[in-house]
């Protein structure tokens, strides 16, 4: 499978960059922990988006996101939201890697 879950926007009570539709994802893959490890585990996730409010969801559910370059928006405005972006295929493909940006920083605060 290449999506183990999808919501579209009718299926969550906001669209993005509300940080609901992430969140219920996160929560239907089992991934979403105990509130006291919350914040540990979602650090280990992370949300590849083409949109800036990807980047605004990602930043609301307190995840990492990554934004591609290969959208329909204009490199600023991704780059605007994401912390890091990735112009290639290889590019993300090095960002995400086993370690699931492990080393790069939190995102910003909301």
């Amino acid at each position: 499978k290449i999506f183990e879950v999808q919501f579209g926007a009718d299926d969550v009570p906001a669209p993005k960059p509300r940080p609901e539709g992430l969140v219920r994802c996160i929560e239907c893959m089992g991934l979403a922990a105990a509130p006291e490890d919350e914040e540990q585990h979602r650090s280990d996730i992370v949300y590849i988006g083409d949109a800036p409010t990807d980047g605004a969801a990602a930043n609301a559910a307190n995840i990492r996101g990554v934004g591609v370059l290969w959208g329909a928006y204009a490199e600023a405005k991704v780059r605007s939201e994401f912390l890091v972006a990735a112009a290639t295929v290889p590019e993300l493909r090095s960002m995400i890697g086993p370690l699931g940006l492990a080393s790069s920083p939190s995102p910003p605060p909301s």
